[in-house]
């Protein structure tokens, strides 16, 4: 177990809405997480720090296989 990517890049959306600077050793967790699956990978909260973290690097695909993941629901 350990913790899922989701969670990072939800930090990483929170921080820079509250005028914080990214953090991309936050997103780099992330996507070193790819292998934790999230119980319950759609919550609609989760599509804006997704939508965030493939803006901010079009190359992460655990970024946006994640954020596919919840456009299927």
């Amino acid at each position: 177990m350990g913790t899922s990517p989701l969670f990072y890049y939800t930090l990483a959306y929170y921080l820079e809405q509250q005028g914080k600077p990214r953090r991309r050793g936050v997103e780099k967790k992330a996507q070193g997480a790819a292998g934790i699956v999230d119980r319950f990978p759609y919550r609609r909260e989760s599509e804006a720090p997704l939508r965030d973290a493939v803006r901010a690097d079009p190359n992460d695909v655990v970024a946006r296989f994640n954020l596919d993941a919840c456009s299927t629901f």
